[in-house]
């Protein structure tokens, strides 16, 4: 199908706009930084090659604590905002203790 110049434009705006505004992310790492009065983390891999600034809410405080304090290997899940580096936690699990 053929559009018409003024058509063409019209579609592509709005396909623009249907994007998802979130992406679900998934890493595995140990947290190497926290700042508490912030609420964010940074997790690295194993191999220190790659590290995803994280940000958290009241809920996971204890577990995000937690696994700083013990070192536990982690596998994060949540979502980054279009545009954005920061990967917004929904939560968190301890790879450590899994079998």
């Amino acid at each position: 199908v053929r559009l018409p110049r003024e058509h063409s434009a019209r579609a592509r705006r709005y396909l623009r706009h249907r994007r998802p505004r979130f992406e679900p992310v998934f890493v595995r790492g140990r947290i190497r930084a926290l700042d508490k009065d912030t609420m964010t983390f940074v997790v690295r891999n194993a191999l220190l090659s790659e590290e995803w600034p994280c940000q958290f809410s009241s809920t996971l405080r204890d577990e995000v604590l937690t696994a700083f304090a013990e070192d536990t290997l982690l596998a994060v899940s949540g979502h980054r905002r279009q545009g954005s580096a920061t990967i917004e936690v929904i939560a968190v699990e301890d790879l450590d203790d899994t079998p």
